[in-house]
This record gives C-alpha cells, sequence and structure tokens, in this order.
C-alpha cells in the first residue's frame, strides 16, 4: 500500500447489523492489511469508536437502534476526534448517500448482491488515509505557525528598542510595540494611522529632504541590504528625538 505512514494492521470501524456481510468484508479487508472491528449496533459502534479511536469508519445506513445518518453526526461532533467515514448503503439508497456526504462523510460505496463493492474498497480507504495524513499535516503546519506566530509577538512586544512594521506600499505603521508608542508619544490606534513622514521634520541634519532619504533606505532595505543610519523623528509634543535606525 502506497498511502500514508499508518501501520499495519490498519484499523477500521465497521457499523453494520448484518453479521454475515460484516463477517464478510472483514475478511476480505484483513487480506490487504487492515484490521476491522465489528459493531453490530449503532450504540456499540460509538462506543468502540470512543475507545479505539479508529481513524476510519465504513458505515452502514440501517442499523438497528438509529439511522447511519444519525451515527454519522454523531462522529462528526467532535472534530478533534473525527474520523474519515466511508457510507455504505444498499441499492435504490442514493439519495441517503448524498446526504451522508452533505454530513461530512468522505466516500460512499453502495452494496450490490455481488459483492462487487468490495473489490472498490481498498482503493476507497487508501485514498481516505491518504487525504487523512494531508489534513494531518495541514494541522500541523497551522499549529506551528500559530506557534511561531506567538513567539514573534512576545519578542517583538518584549524587545529593549523601539520596533515598527511599515507598509512600504501605503507608507504608514502596521504594528508597533510598546517602546515605539512612548517614543513617539502616540496612542497605539493613532501610531497606526501614521508613517515615518508624519512622524519626520521636513529636512533631516544632513539637509536631505526627510521623505526622499525615508525612500532611499527603504529601497535599500528591499534590495536585500540592512540599512544602519542616523535619524531625527518628532515627538507627538513637537520635540526632536536622535534616533538610530535599523531596517
Amino acid at each position: 500500500m502506497n498511502g500514508p505512514p499508518y501501520s499495519k494492521p490498519i484499523p477500521v470501524l465497521y457499523i453494520e447489523d448484518d453479521k454475515g456481510e460484516a463477517r464478510l468484508l472483514q475478511r476480505h479487508l484483513g487480506r490487504a492489511g487492515f484490521e476491522v472491528i465489528l459493531a453490530h449496533s449503532a450504540a456499540t459502534g460509538l462506543a468502540l469508536h470512543r475507545e479505539r479511536q479508529t481513524p476510519l469508519v465504513l458505515l452502514d445506513h440501517g442499523l438497528p437502534d438509529m439511522s447511519g445518518l444519525e451515527v454519522l453526526k454523531a462522529l462528526r461532533s467532535n472534530n478533534a476526534l473525527s474520523p474519515s467515514v466511508i457510507y455504505v448503503t444498499g441499492l435504490g439508497d442514493e439519495t441517503i448517500a448524498v446526504e451522508a456526504m452533505k454530513l461530512g462523510a468522505r466516500d460512499y460505496l453502495v452494496k450490490d448482491p455481488d459483492g462487487r463493492y468490495l473489490e472498490l474498497l481498498v482503493p476507497v480507504l487508501e485514498k481516505a488515509l491518504q487525504d487523512l495524513e494531508v489534513e494531518r499535516q495541514n494541522r500541523r503546519g497551522q499549529f506551528e505557525l500559530q506557534e511561531s506566530e506567538a513567539r514573534f509577538r512576545t519578542l517583538f512586544q518584549h524587545a529593549p528598542e523601539a520596533l515598527v512594521i511599515l507598509d512600504v506600499d501605503t507608507g504608514r505603521f502596521i504594528d508597533a510595540n510598546d517602546n515605539a508608542v512612548q517614543l513617539y508619544g502616540l496612542g497605539i490606534e493613532r501610531l497606526l494611522e501614521v508613517g515615518p513622514a508624519e512622524l519626520s521634520p521636513l529636512v533631516q541634519p544632513d539637509g536631505e529632504p526627510s521623505d526622499q532619504a525615508a525612500r532611499g533606505h527603504v529601497a535599500r532595505a528591499l534590495a536585500g541590504e540592512t540599512p544602519s543610519f542616523e535619524w531625527v523623528h518628532r515627538h507627538a509634543s513637537g520635540r526632536m528625538i536622535d534616533c538610530e535606525v535599523r531596517l
């Protein structure tokens, strides 16, 4: 099997009240490397899933204690533990299968009298496993991104320097830490409405216009350089502040 790295035998919960049909499917999938756990009622199936946390569930529609659609809703109610459900219906129940897909079933199979649907089970389950692995990797990536963003926020806010993030297209700050708020003497809301142009004198001490000098430094940073230079900012009170700026 060229699927995701699940160790064999791969557990599959099959909720089916027909014991003969359930054992037939169990033997068929067992030869393909799956461990089929049988449940002959909805209540037993839900209990087994809570206990085993099987990644794959084959779900029959006609169960003695509730419908397959009700079981599907219960399985999908906990997103963190939600398995990949393959809905199994009889001939003529295709509309029910469509409803199952709307409720979150991964796929569906229609049982035929000759049992040909058994031949489709292995590729369907393999595809479901591959999809589960992609989803797992996506969740891991999202978690790592959130952790990275949290670390950045901590470092950004607690840095000893005044830090701002500039949108070079608009010329406005889009973030600032507490030290920047104190440096400029503006509240964070007001600070994010302005940019370096509003917080600098028209001309820097060397005689170069501030807007022209700022554009030059930003262009160097965008080109991959790390400019470091002296700069005069203007505090909200009007006094000038000598700063060393690094981009």
